[in-house]
């Protein structure tokens, strides 16, 4: 491996462990009901599809996100999770959650903002029968 493949790599890995620290969090009840984080964590111009089909705006999702009761659900577990930089300050992750709700194919865009990366679009998209075992390519 040459030095320049070796610090691509390493970079990779870093980006990885960033963004995947802050799924983490979006998917973790204390932020999910602390208007603090969630403020910090969400963009202005922050939307969701959600599975339903529904669109939400910012205000939409911190207001459905503290009305939300996932009655002690065990934490999800995150799966074929994909870091995509489209430019300097604009990322693309892609993973696949499972959890007691079932399987949901995940998609966020996090921009880069006064130095912190906030979540500007999320897509979840639920899976039903044999969907949950499609294979990815490269995977």
């Amino acid at each position: 491996m040459t030095s320049d493949n070796y610090r691509g790599a390493i970079q990779r890995d870093k980006w990885e462990s960033e963004f995947l620290s802050l799924e983490r969090l979006m998917l973790a009840d204390e932020v999910r009901h602390s208007i603090r984080h969630l403020e910090r964590l969400l963009h202005d111009d922050f939307r969701e599809f959600g599975s339903s089909g529904r669109v939400y705006d910012k205000s939409m999702m911190i207001d459905m996100m503290m009305r939300e009761d996932r009655g002690g659900q065990p934490d999800v577990v995150i799966r074929e999770f994909r870091v995509t930089p489209m430019a300097p300050d604009c990322t693309l992750v892609t993973y696949r959650t499972v959890g007691a709700s079932g399987q949901v194919r995940r998609s966020s865009v996090w921009v880069q903002e006064d130095g912190r990366w906030r979540l500007i679009f999320h897509q979840g998209t639920k899976l039903t029968g044999r969907m949950g075992n499609i294979a990815v390519p490269g995977r």
